[in-house]
């Protein structure tokens, strides 16, 4: 995941989000990508670049949450389950909406989801 995300990182070194407010208007963005348009692909490319500038603040970790959220709907599980173990491993505590939010329905029957969800 890191090597095929570099390009990626870079843009959001150059082009930010700079700071926390920049970071919350580009969330909002992605959300509205996501969840009026279902234009995953873009919505995952900003909720990327949001956690690759704020990996430690809650607005990044609900980001990489998102991110989540979108391969899983766009049918890409290995990346989804990438990203929701990166979510829960830096501070993703919303259990139970992680339990019963619908975007990750196709992954409820991998062996990866259910042992996340194991200890918790």
């Amino acid at each position: 995941r890191d090597g095929a995300d570099d390009a990626l990182r870079a843009e959001a070194k150059k082009s930010g989000p700079h700071d926390l407010p920049e970071a919350k208007e580009m969330f909002d963005q992605a959300l509205e990508l996501h969840d009026k348009d279902k234009n995953f692909k873009e919505s995952i490319r900003l909720f990327k670049r949001i956690y690759f500038q704020f990996p430690k603040h809650q607005l990044g970790v609900t980001s990489a949450y998102n991110v989540a959220c979108g391969f899983a709907l766009a049918g890409q599980k290995e990346d989804a389950l990438d990203w929701l173990e990166l979510s829960v491993k830096t501070g993703f505590a919303k259990i139970d909406h992680l339990r019963n939010d619908p975007d990750l329905d196709s992954l409820r029957s991998e062996k990866r989801y259910k042992r996340l969800l194991t200890d918790r």
